[in-house]
């Protein structure tokens, strides 16, 4: 084979290896690719045609596109919202006790108060029934410990009612100690069926202080002296009931007027009404701090009577009724109305 046979023949050997290299499926392959074959014949031969312009051979390669891979969207999903159940209280009811007693004041003598030795005087507290039970003249105050004092070991609470949610001064009279120092006792109080009940602390109590009274050695006391003393001495000055014949079930009003008409001021004392002479309660009662020289007060209350009474009985009222006023005259402490009674 002579050269311009080889020649010729490379040339159209390249052409088909290129077009074989533009359908690989790994080539880069452009858009639009022209590939222009010009076979150049050796010199002096003439038989070999040369390609025209319009004889060009185009080569179009289509590119084919990567699979794109799927992508998942995702999807919002609603979720309803759940609902947490509320849970409804429940109401408890509770109940009151028929026996239940609370403590409002002390009225007469509280703690520590000091009292001389072996004088009589009247304890009075003030209490609030809160059970639900009626109190009636069947409940009793009883002693349950401590310093007795000369007092009862029970005595009627009330000579009338006391209603759930009502109040009541509840009184005793004892003695203190004829020794010198500090004194209590403790109290309760039993219903008709023998059930003793206290405050939710327990008993309430009386708790005093004595001491011995002062002496006044060599001392007579005549005229001139006195004034020098500075002794006071009191007395009821003025004493009324309206209506003066009270009626059963409605208000009595009480006014009572204290005068010292002594030369000197007067230490703490009690006031006491009493309904009737023969209660052992006083139906009313007061606590004076003081009282000065030429001073008086007047004391007022209401009270109703639970029953009606024969128009033969009597009502008093007594001015430091424990004796703790040491005083010029101690005869004109007590005041009385007679005849009285209740109407029905």
């Amino acid at each position: 084979m002579d050269k311009r046979r080889l020649s010729f023949s490379f040339s159209v050997l390249a052409l088909v290896l290129s077009m074989i290299a533009c359908n690989l499926p790994n080539a880069a392959v452009p858009t639009s690719q022209v590939v222009v074959v010009t076979a150049t014949p050796p010199p002096g031969t003439t038989n070999i045609p040369v390609t025209s312009p319009s004889e060009i051979v185009q080569v179009s390669a289509t590119t084919t596109p990567s699979p794109v891979p799927n992508t998942l969207t995702p999807t919002a999903t609603n979720l309803a919202p759940t609902e947490t159940p509320t849970q409804t209280p429940t109401q408890t009811v509770t109940s009151v006790p028929c026996n239940q007693v609370a403590f409002v004041e002390d009225v007469t003598y509280p703690d520590d108060t000091v009292i001389v030795t072996s004088k009589s005087f009247t304890k009075t507290w003030r209490f609030k029934n809160t059970g639900s039970c009626t109190w009636t003249s069947g409940y009793q105050l009883v002693f349950t410990q401590g310093d007795k004092m000369s007092g009862p070991d029970s005595q009627p609470l009330t000579n009338g009612t006391v209603p759930p949610n009502g109040t009541v001064d509840v009184s005793v009279s004892l003695v203190s100690p004829s020794s010198e120092g500090t004194f209590r006792g403790y109290w309760k109080m039993r219903d008709p069926q023998g059930v003793t009940f206290g405050l939710k602390s327990g008993a309430f109590w009386v708790q005093i202080v004595t001491k011995a009274p002062a002496a006044l050695p060599g001392i007579t006391l005549v005229a001139p002296v006195i004034p020098l003393l500075k002794i006071p001495d009191l007395y009821v000055s003025e004493f009324t009931i309206s209506p003066s014949t009270p009626i059963k079930g409605q208000p009595a009003h009480v006014r009572i007027g204290v005068y010292n008409k002594g030369t000197g001021a007067s230490s703490h004392f009690n006031v006491s009404w009493f309904g009737l002479s023969t209660y052992v309660n006083p139906s009313c009662a007061w606590g004076v701090p003081s009282l000065a020289a030429n001073g008086g007060l007047i004391l007022e209350c209401d009270f109703a009577y639970p029953s009606s009474y024969a128009l033969n009985l009597s009502t008093k009222v007594v001015v430091d009724t424990t004796n703790l006023v040491l005083e010029l005259d101690e005869s004109n402490n007590q005041r009385t109305i007679s005849p009285f009674g209740v109407k029905p």
